[in-house]
């Protein structure tokens, strides 16, 4: 099972929620698409025994890479808040697409946005 958190908007959420579902799930991979890393530096201070299997994609190519080395094993990946290949993949591949949001104005409209990437997608 593959659960995406994706939405095109940075900072509503993604990385916090993809760390909450890796706390419950415990997953055999999650995989930080976000160029910033934040999933890697989080898991990076966690203790050296409670640390999590994350690795960084840095292209679509790479994805594509360990999803096919994975295949069948319960996979969560965070999204980073811009829309890309590698995103557009992940979303693709993904059982369950999980999208962060407030209340707030920009994030409707980010919601909208998003909405016409995942019917291209679709």
């Amino acid at each position: 099972m593959i659960i995406a958190i994706a939405h095109e908007k940075g900072g509503c959420g993604k990385t916090v929620t993809a760390l909450n579902l890796v706390s419950e799930f415990q997953p055999d991979l999650v995989i930080d698409l976000d160029k910033l890393r934040c999933l890697i530096t989080l898991n990076s201070l966690r203790e050296e025994k409670r640390r999590f299997n994350v690795v960084w994609c840095k292209d679509n190519s790479e994805l594509i890479k360990r999803l096919k080395n994975n295949v069948g094993k319960r996979i969560i990946i965070d999204c980073g808040g811009f829309d890309s290949e590698a995103t557009r993949t992940a979303i693709a591949a993904a059982d369950i697409v999980v999208t962060p949001c407030n209340g707030d104005a920009t994030e409707l409209v980010g919601l909208l946005s998003f909405n016409k990437v995942l019917q291209e997608i679709g």
